[in-house]
């Protein structure tokens, strides 16, 4: 019976979260800007032209997006999120969801099905929060709209390498969070 309970809880935290993810759009002060310059990653490079900014980070976009997609900022129970899409898809029977940006001060996250830590970051007051990035783990385009949604999705990774903390904010990468731990652990 506890199993039972267990489950139907975890269900339906994981549909509340969902389902209000889509729903509560928020007012998070979100601005773009244009940013020359050329992010290198292991396995090539992209020329951004525009930068994203929210009061936390900042993420570089490629040229290669521009018109392409559009981006949504949620706040929910879980944290807040900034939903990137493959153009506008409101009228589409498909979301067009590429990936999202989770921050966040709760350990739930783990629960979200396609997610990758990114690190922790601190905002001006000292609080800190889990950076996550959440993946669509459905067909999220139509037959038409495939090649261009997938040469977009190939490229999250790298605008996701691009996570820079907004002034007076820090942020350390889940790789240097591991070192650091591993040290301590040494001592």
């Amino acid at each position: 019976m506890m199993k039972k309970n267990f489950f139907a809880m975890i269900i339906t935290g994981i549909m509340v979260m969902l389902i209000s993810s889509m729903v509560m759009a928020s007012d998070t002060p979100l601005s773009t800007g244009s940013k020359a310059g050329t992010t290198e990653t292991g396995e090539g490079s992209f020329s951004a032209d525009m930068e994203i900014s929210t009061p936390y980070y900042s993420l570089e976009i490629p040229d290669s997006w521009m018109g392409s997609f559009t981006i949504e900022t949620v706040s929910n129970q879980t944290g807040m999120w900034l939903e990137f899409h493959y153009k506008d898809t409101s009228e589409q029977p498909y979301n067009g969801h590429l990936f999202s940006v989770l921050l966040t001060d709760k350990d739930d996250y783990t629960i979200i099905p396609d997610h990758d830590l990114l690190g922790e970051l601190t905002d001006q007051e000292g609080n800190v929060y889990h950076v996550v990035s959440v993946y669509p783990t459905d067909v999220q385009y139509s037959k038409e709209d495939k090649d261009s949604y997938m040469a977009l999705f190939g490229e999250a990774e790298t605008i996701l390498d691009t996570l820079k903390a907004a002034d007076g904010c820090s942020f350390t990468k889940a790789e240097e969070m591991s070192e650091t731990s591993s040290e301590a652990e040494k001592k």
